[in-house]
């Protein structure tokens, strides 16, 4: 599942490299993707995207810059491309 980056161009290394660093600066937006519409019939509009700004806020100040998973970062995106409702 792990990313080999000797299987691959200098090019897709590179794609991949900057893709999983936007995912990961901005890693709780990313992940509620499937989360918010199931949280939506439950939960006012509201309470939803101040859960998901106060998530994404307590990311930046503590966690973004001080921790970084190459691991969890792929394991984001399989989440997300699982539950996606398209």
């Amino acid at each position: 599942m792990g990313w080999n980056p000797g299987e691959h161009s200098d090019d897709d290394n590179l794609r991949w490299s900057w893709l999983r660093a936007a995912e990961w600066g901005r890693w709780p937006v990313f992940l509620c993707q499937p989360i918010a519409p199931v949280l939506l019939i439950w939960l006012p509009w509201q309470q939803v995207a101040s859960l998901v700004i106060g998530a994404n806020l307590f990311w930046a100040a503590f966690i973004r810059y001080r921790f970084v998973s190459s691991q969890m970062a792929s394991i984001g995106v399989t989440f997300v491309l699982l539950l996606r409702f398209e």
